[in-house]
């Protein structure tokens, strides 16, 4: 008998707590597989079992072009992530078609079944924008037909992104941002992939955006194979996981501080993947390139640090901003100063810390007892490797 099933992987933001136990493949960090019987050496709709001379097909959606410029180029640089990390490239093919936009009550699988429709049968994913409720950003999911889960004559699959012009979240997000925006240059897929390899840069959104390039690594982790890492319950293999989730790898909740790299709990759950039993899928060194250490995360002591904006009413003004470090240790104070005059006041030291700053959206008040134009700029300063604190950093609206 043919049997037909969809198998939906969400990215989601919070989930409630579950207990793991200790089971086979168990380490000290937190990687996990998906739970799921076609989730074999056998069956075609996971990247895991791509062949050295197989071509992946992405249909596009036309509308997520014009709206992410470099999207395709993200797209190929999130599929190989995963790849580089095995020795291994993925060719990836991109088509983009006219695509109808979602209407509120769209369905993943209802809009998979048009999408397929444009693009022909003979693609592996196709690729647009969904509406979803909640804390769901992104969602990837799998329809197959065959004689058993084992055993898949054909499949479609579907990789849907938020969209944010039907439905926003609670960070009030209205559009996805892309790297091109970000970076205000043009993506190249194997810059691109280089970058996140050196594992050395983080953004932060825009406000009222999100970076679109870590979910699309997050969904295609599943296409992968890779299962969720929330503290809840999740779609994980209690035969293939660790014993506790990782909330801050990239197969974990999406964040504003956005990660343009792997995290080690990653790189371990994709390499226990393909060292799984018949899942080589008969590429050349990927024994070697599993027994090689990874370039260790090394980002900037100073990632991000502004102050986005400032605003006014009667005699209270309220500043957002934000401040990401890796350095820990170290001081933030709030400095203003009547327009016109010379000299600098403290507010007060703000958020003193022995750890690393990790405010993204911030909303400070400050209210004078007096009326009038005041200034405001950001005062800080990080520890120094050998005691004390570094030269401070200033950061004030243009």
């Amino acid at each position: 008998m043919t049997k037909l099933r969809i198998w939906p992987f969400i990215l989601a933001l919070g989930a409630l707590p579950l207990g793991c136990n200790k089971e086979s493949y168990t380490s000290d960090l937190s990687w996990g597989h998906l739970q799921d019987q076609s989730l074999n050496p056998l069956t075609p709709q996971y990247l895991i079992n791509k062949g050295p001379n197989d071509v992946y097909k992405v249909c596009v959606a036309q509308y997520m072009v014009d709206d992410m410029p470099g999207v395709e180029a993200e797209i190929k640089a999130a599929i190989n992530i995963w790849a580089a990390y095995l020795g291994r490239s993925i060719q990836v093919e991109t088509i983009v078609k006219e695509q109808p936009r979602a209407t509120a009550s769209d369905r993943s699988d209802t809009l998979q079944a048009v999408y397929y429709k444009n693009c022909g049968d003979d693609v592996d994913v196709v690729v647009g924008l969904s509406p979803f409720t909640g804390g769901t950003v992104g969602q990837t999911g799998a329809s197959w037909r065959g004689f058993s889960s084992t055993n898949i004559t054909s499949f479609k699959r579907h990789l849907f992104l938020r969209d944010y012009t039907i439905t926003s979240d609670s960070r009030n997000t209205t559009r996805w941002v892309s790297q091109h925006e970000m970076n205000n240059q043009p993506t190249d897929p194997l810059e691109l992939l280089e970058t996140m390899q050196a594992r050395s840069t983080m953004q932060i959104a825009p406000s009222g955006t999100a970076v679109a390039l870590p979910v699309l690594v997050h969904e295609f982790g599943h296409v992968w194979g890779l299962c969720d890492q929330y503290e809840g319950p999740t779609n994980c293999d209690p035969n293939h996981k660790s014993e506790h989730p990782d909330v801050n790898s990239i197969m974990a909740s999406s964040s504003n501080l956005a990660k343009i790299y792997l995290t080690d709990d990653d790189i371990t759950g994709i390499r226990a993947l393909a060292n799984r039993k018949e899942f080589n899928s008969k590429w050349p060194g990927t024994d070697d390139e599993l027994a090689l250490k990874t370039t260790p995360i090394v980002l900037k002591d100073l990632t991000y640090f502004k102050l986005r904006s400032v605003q006014k009413d009667g005699m209270q003004f309220t500043l957002n901003f934000g401040v990401v470090t890796s350095k820990k240790g170290g001081e933030l104070r709030i400095e203003y100063r009547l327009k016109g005059t010379e000299n600098w006041q403290s507010s007060s030291t703000y958020f003193p810390s022995d750890q690393a700053f990790l405010i993204t959206d911030y909303t400070f008040k400050q209210t004078f007892r007096a009326d009038g134009d005041y200034e405001f700029r950001l005062n800080l300063r990080l520890a120094a490797d050998q005691g004390g604190l570094t030269s401070p950093f200033f950061a004030t609206l243009p």
